[in-house]
């Protein structure tokens, strides 16, 4: 029926692969990365931690928030997040 349809839609919605994400910050320093992440959920977000290492041997520790399956839905929390939270991001690639 129409009505079963509808309610397995957020399921479908659900297995898409999610492509992208919102940066709030990069840091050299994991303990600033972890503070902006307390910020941030203290704002009520969910943020995580990426580290990957730089060319110099070092590490870089970004700070991202959610998954996204298209860029609309991306830039439509991203713009939410302005708005709502005060909270610069960009959108990046998973």
């Amino acid at each position: 029926s129409l009505e079963q349809a509808k309610a397995k839609q957020p399921d479908v919605v659900g297995e898409l692969p999610a492509r992208y994400t919102l940066q709030v910050g990069a840091h050299p320093a994991m303990h600033k990365a972890k503070g902006q992440m307390g910020k941030l959920k203290d704002k009520g977000l969910e943020p995580h931690i990426v580290s990957i290492e730089k060319g110099d041997g070092g590490k870089l520790y970004r700070v991202r928030v959610g998954k996204f399956h298209s860029m609309d839905e991306a830039r439509h929390f991203q713009a939410e997040l302005k708005r709502s939270r005060d909270v610069d991001t960009f959108v990046t690639p998973l």
